[in-house]
């Protein structure tokens, strides 16, 4: 058997599966580059739970979407990236306060927050 009819006779759950997988590796790059780009420099130490929070934001927000029935949830984790590309510039003015790092990295986390749940607000509003 050559590998496309093998591939034509996976079982849907197999297949399904490895839709999940891939999805799931996409997710933690977007995960990990995220953190890489918010937590860069001399907060790099944020780096580890910013990108647990992203990860975590993408898996809790696809579930909900799968909960409100068939929708295109994989697109999630791309539309949650752009808040933070319009933060850029305020988290890089968190980067040239004169505070210690980790009064830095809470200040990038709690606008983080801060901007979400007033997303959130008007989403479901």
């Amino acid at each position: 058997m050559s590998a496309f009819t093998d591939a034509k006779s996976a079982s849907p759950q197999l297949k399904q599966a490895a839709i999940g997988v891939v999805i799931g590796f996409d997710n933690l790059g977007h995960a990990v580059a995220l953190a890489a780009l918010v937590f860069a420099g001399e907060m790099i130490a944020g780096a580890t739970i910013g990108m647990v929070i992203f990860l975590m934001a993408a898996i809790l927000g696809t579930l909900s979407l799968n909960t409100r029935g068939p929708v295109a949830a994989p697109m999630f984790s791309n539309v949650q990236n752009v808040p933070i590309a319009v933060l850029i510039p305020v988290i890089f003015l968190v980067h040239t306060m004169d505070l210690n790092d980790s009064e830095k990295i809470l200040n990038v986390l709690l606008l983080l927050g801060l901007t979400a749940s007033y997303a959130r607000k008007l989403v479901t509003a």
